[in-house]
């Protein structure tokens, strides 16, 4: 991303690395949305540290946005945010937590267009399809049948919906479909 009074310069090698940035970006919103659905009990040390991290990133944006609209700027500390808060999916934020978490990366994503546009047709029917399509994989994967696992992957993948397989199990979320 440059500066809007910057010369543009577009090539395959600047859409590839935007395209692994934005899907850096949807997981880790996946992450904490996934997270929502069932709170642990708040911990005020852990909502704390939240709130100061989100409060730096957020002053961090409207400072850049503020600069001429330094958009490069703005989406750094937008990537600097998903760094530094994806380490607290590990631990059990509570509800106050997790919602602030969810409202700053809908506040970044509002403001360059991203993030929830993908994750809006993410309807009742097509989270229930996507679901039928990861237990085949796992039944997959609980045979070894890795090609099929692989091939199921590769598949979803060219259609826009990126797999990571967690300690937990496997996450999906909206991706480019080019990585």
């Amino acid at each position: 991303m440059r500066h809007y009074r910057a010369q543009l310069e577009v090539d395959e090698n600047g859409i590839t690395q935007a395209e692994e940035v934005l899907d850096k970006l949807r997981s880790v919103y996946s992450q904490f949305t996934t997270l929502s659905e069932t709170p642990a009990s708040a911990d005020s040390t852990l909502e704390m540290e939240v709130e100061q991290l989100t409060t730096r990133a957020v002053d961090s944006f409207i400072e850049s946005m503020d600069d001429d609209f330094n958009t490069p700027r703005a989406l750094a500390a937008t990537i600097a945010y998903a760094k530094g808060i994806e380490p607290y999916a590990n631990r059990k934020l509570g509800t106050q937590s997790l919602q602030l978490i969810l409202r700053t990366f809908d506040y970044f994503g509002e403001v360059f267009g991203i993030l929830r546009p993908m994750n809006a047709r993410q309807g009742k029917g097509f989270e229930d399809l996507i679901n039928v399509v990861l237990k085949i994989r796992d039944d997959a994967r609980a045979r070894g049948d890795w090609k099929t696992s692989d091939s199921i992957r590769d598949h979803l993948r060219k259609i826009g919906i990126g797999l990571e397989d967690t300690s937990s199990g496997v996450r999906w979320f909206m991706a480019s479909s080019k990585s």
